[in-house]
């Protein structure tokens, strides 16, 4: 390793190290070429800036995580999250879109303490948990207990939820099913990781179907629509959220039927176990 002095710029050049420690309180990145630190931005041996992945803080004890690209949801509308700045626990962020109160200007930035923020989150929640009013859909025509029996045997449910919705959709969940999510992180039936664009909990059930006459078969309620392509989906929360009312549960649901049987009505049990025997 050699210290490389340029007119104002000092280059740090590294022949082929494992690891390296970027600044304080920063991540860990994997580097395998030879590469050199600029005023403080790492590049490759083509002077590429090296991609780093971006930053995130948990602030406890609330459990909220913020990622730099993630947006969230506040008092104020739907900020993004530019940057995280760990020494003095503030992130910058800026508002696009969906904007809520009329004294924040769409593309300016603000500092928040995220302290504040996750606090704010904590009891939005909590105020949520205890007044969440689920809609759900009222089933009653036989065919739409085929359909469920149907997705019992074939389906899988997907939960995909954003930091900001951490307490409320687990409350929900459980309050549905007795179930906890975090038996369902190992299958990634649940996850709180992925777009930093989520904002909203998205419920999807995935499923194939023996042939086009059961898919034409399938009674959904009005407004519930089968997407198509390698797989079958239905992307509904209040279509999902009637499922864990009839005993569906995250993930494949082919070992639950005897939770949904007795949620059924009795004459509504040979056209569910129709629709759950298929071949």
């Amino acid at each position: 390793m050699k210290m490389i002095k340029t007119g104002s710029k000092n280059i740090l050049q590294m022949n082929k190290i494992d690891w390296m420690r970027i600044g304080l309180k920063t991540k860990w990145l994997k580097i395998s070429q030879e590469t050199e630190l600029i005023d403080g931005v790492l590049y490759d041996e083509n002077l590429n800036p090296v991609i780093q992945p971006p930053k995130s803080f948990t602030v406890q004890p609330y459990n909220i995580t913020f990622t730099e690209g993630q947006t969230y949801e506040n008092y104020y509308g739907f900020p993004t999250v530019l940057k995280i700045h760990e020494d003095n626990g503030t992130m910058d962020v800026s508002y696009q879109d969906q904007i809520k109160n009329p004294s924040v200007l769409r593309g300016n930035q603000y500092t928040y303490k995220m302290i504040d923020q996750a606090k704010s989150i904590h009891r939005e929640n909590l105020s949520q948990e205890s007044n969440a009013k689920i809609k759900t859909f009222n089933l009653t025509e036989a065919d739409e207990f085929f359909t469920l029996g149907l997705l019992a045997k074939r389906g899988f449910i997907l939960a995909e939820v954003p930091p900001s919705q951490a307490v409320r959709f687990p409350a929900i969940y459980n309050k549905l099913t007795g179930d906890d999510v975090r038996n369902h992180i190992q299958d990634q039936s649940y996850k709180t990781e992925g777009n930093p664009k989520w904002w909203s909990t998205s419920l999807r059930i995935f499923f194939d179907a023996p042939s086009p006459e059961f898919l034409n078969r399938m009674n959904l309620p009005e407004g519930v629509t089968i997407s198509h392509g390698e797989k079958n989906r239905i992307s509904n929360n209040e279509y999902i959220y009637t499922l864990f009312r009839y005993g569906f549960l995250l993930g494949a649901n082919e070992n639950n039927i005897q939770r949904m049987l007795p949620k059924a009505p009795s004459d509504a049990i040979d056209v569910f176990n129709t629709g759950f025997n298929l071949r």
